[in-house]
């Protein structure tokens, strides 16, 4: 089965490769331009989704990326999502939590709002000053 699917693009005159043949092969390709590659191939997919679904975009900090010397620090990723094909269209790492300044910019807003997007923004409560006027529109809102 493996052997019919790789035999697509692959010329195997010796089998399929082993395990670590392919591990040596993804080791030396430069993920920059790995990524360029992909998205260049997959630029028109990408502008197709785009258009035609709703997409996410949303920051993690992965578990278990801390280094030693920091117990606080951990990878931070910010991922666009195409929810209905349960595709990741593309994921940078960011510096630590700058996924959650981006989350909440009003540039992201405006951008998403020039494309005729909508928008729903994460508040969390250690943003203080802007949950508090959010929480006053609301309850301005509500008493009219």
């Amino acid at each position: 089965m493996f052997y019919l699917f790789f035999s697509t693009f692959l010329y195997l005159p010796h089998g399929i490769p082993s395990h670590n043949t392919i591990n040596r092969i993804f080791e030396r390709i430069c993920p920059f331009q790995f990524s360029k590659c992909l998205h260049n191939h997959s630029h028109h997919i990408l502008e197709f989704v785009a258009k035609k679904q709703i997409n996410i975009i949303d920051g993690k900090v992965l578990r278990g990326t801390c280094t030693s010397e920091s117990k606080n620090s951990g990878l931070c990723i910010v991922s666009a999502w195409a929810s209905e094909y349960h595709l990741t269209l593309g994921q940078v790492v960011v510096d630590k939590k700058s996924n959650e300044k981006m989350a909440t910019h009003q540039n992201t807003a405006d951008l998403i709002t020039v494309a005729a997007g909508d928008y729903i923004l994460a508040l969390k409560k250690n943003q203080k000053i802007l949950l508090e006027e959010v929480e006053s529109e609301f309850y301005d809102k509500k008493k009219d």
